[in-house]
């Protein structure tokens, strides 16, 4: 990347939101309060990167290998949190 400002980028979008994911992946593992919000969060992320991605790869016309790859993990990971998501039991009434 030609610019430090560039380089930070990456590393933000990169490197700090997916260990913000993770971190909220965990707490949704550790506190079943949250396991609901961290499955919807982690199902609208990934799929929103899926979506941006498919339409960048569409927008460029090119189908670069690692590009597909990642758009096929990132769509795969917004299948399984929703899946995960519709198999949770529905919460009780109070």
């Amino acid at each position: 990347l030609p610019t430090a400002a560039s380089r930070v980028e990456i590393r933000t979008f990169y490197g700090g939101l997916e260990l913000g994911l993770a971190a909220l992946a965990v707490i949704g593992i550790v506190r079943p309060a949250w396991t609901s919000a961290a499955l919807l969060a982690l199902a609208l992320v990934t799929g929103g990167c899926a979506l941006g991605r498919l339409a960048g790869l569409v927008v460029e016309g090119t189908v670069e290998r690692s590009l597909v790859v990642a758009l096929v993990i990132e769509a795969s990971g917004a299948a399984a949190a929703t899946w995960a998501l519709s198999s949770l039991p529905s919460p009780t009434p109070a």
